[in-house]
Formats: structure tokens, C-alpha cells, sequence
């Protein structure tokens, strides 16, 4: 959808009209509400894996993001 979406800004009645701009607005509206849902959930067990309340670092950020993992090989010794 997203390629749909500026591909088609591109053109006079494109989304990017006052339906388009508050589709947009609910998505990310709509994405900050869900990280507050998973954060409200999940509040205490952050707490006790980051070790206190206030103290955050990186050892829970894969509750609100995807992370490539490094042992994946890279493309070229696919290729090569």
C-alpha cells in the first residue's frame, strides 16, 4: 500500500487529498497507540529485564521493532 500511495500522490485527486491525509493520520495515530498498548502490557516484565524502573536499553527493543539478526549471510556469498 505504501508504493500505491505515493505513486498515486503524484496525480491531482491522489490521496494526498483530505481523505488521503487523515488515512495517513490514522496510521500513524493508530501505530503509537499500539506501542502504548505493548508498553502498558508489558511495563513490569521491562522492568525486571532492564533491571529497575527508568533504566532502559536496548535488551527489550524487539518488543516494538524488527531487528535483522547477524548471523544472516550476506547476499554476495549467496552469489559469489
Amino acid at each position: 500500500m505504501p508504493v500505491r500511495l505515493f505513486v498515486c500522490s503524484t496525480q491531482r485527486n491522489g490521496p494526498l487529498t483530505a481523505g488521503g491525509q487523515i488515512y495517513i493520520l490514522a496510521q500513524l495515530f493508530g501505530g503509537f497507540v499500539g506501542a502504548a498498548v505493548v508498553y502498558a502490557t508489558y511495563y513490569n516484565a521491562i522492568n525486571i529485564v532492564e533491571g529497575g524502573t527508568g533504566v532502559r536499553t536496548l535488551e527489550t527493543a524487539g518488543l516494538f521493532a524488527t531487528y535483522a539478526v547477524s548471523a544472516i549471510i550476506p547476499p554476495c556469498r549467496l552469489v559469489c
